[in-house]
């Protein structure tokens, strides 16, 4: 991988992270399909760049990250501590397993039915996007129950899968748990900094050390500053559009490359 392509994947990774698309899928169909890279090294590939927009949401939420550090030094629990402390375990012990479940499989797996999981997958997440805008929502972060915190975590833990938007289907859980959007959009940003934290870390120093060097930080570098304008728009958009369009036109269109391959010979 040449400096441009790193550069062009970091970019991709950082402004479809906050997006209800999946932006680890996205970047694995661009790794695999346009640079050539085998989909094993891919997929950690995808997972390590994560590192990039892990810095632009806590540069982001500074405040809330800031106030969580003044949490643990005064041995308090604020709400963004108890989000952390509850969800992120959860979503560690339901994602790794997952995680090297699908390395294993991965390598025997045809690309092409990969692609269509997570074109079907991002549509799913579209239509309960789109099901749940009238619901009665009142919810609120300072309010989360022990069963929201417990659905947060499993839901983040499998969107380890590529396909699987982790934005996408933890906002979507969320509404369904009766919070408003502002606050699924906010709850759902927060809780992924301990997990982008805990994947770029392992899979750029256990699994895959040499995407560190040297590409990685030009990936790393651009994703963080992508990723920045990526969760601003979200917010912003979010207040004022439908969520569910991203996810369905990213599906169809995926679905729409992907099934002509594989029916034509």
């Amino acid at each position: 991988m040449n400096i441009e392509d790193a550069i062009l994947v970091g970019i991709i990774q950082g402004l479809l992270e906050w997006f209800p698309v999946s932006s680890s899928g996205q970047t694995l169909l661009f790794i695999v399909r346009i640079l050539g890279i085998d989909i094993e090294t891919a997929y950690s590939m995808s997972l390590f760049i994560h590192l990039g927009t892990l810095l632009s949401a806590i540069v982001f939420y500074k405040r809330e990250v800031f106030g969580v550090i003044k949490s643990m030094l005064s041995l308090s629990l604020n709400p963004v501590l108890k989000l952390w402390l509850y969800t992120t375990p959860i979503s560690l012990i339901i994602g790794y397993p997952i995680y090297l479940i699908y390395r294993g499989l991965v390598i025997g797996i045809s690309f092409d039915i990969v692609s269509i999981g997570i074109g079907v997958s991002l549509i799913v997440i579209g239509i309960v996007l789109k099901s749940s805008q009238e619901a009665y929502l009142r919810k609120s972060l300072e309010y989360m129950g022990i069963k929201d915190y417990i659905i947060l975590g499993i839901v983040q833990g499998a969107s380890v899968l590529p396909g699987v938007s982790r934005s996408g289907i933890t906002i979507a859980t969320l509404i369904l748990l009766g919070f408003g959007a502002k606050q699924a959009v906010y709850i759902s940003f927060l809780a992924s900094i301990p997990v982008l934290l805990a994947a770029s870390v392992y899979t750029g120093i256990f699994e895959q050390s040499s995407i560190v060097f040297p590409w990685g930080f030009y990936s790393v570098g651009t994703a963080f500053l992508s990723g920045f304008v990526g969760i601003w728009l979200m917010v912003k958009l979010s207040k004022k559009l439908s969520l569910y369009i991203f996810a369905l036109v990213a599906g169809s269109i995926i679905l729409a490359i992907t099934i002509p391959a594989i029916v034509i010979p």
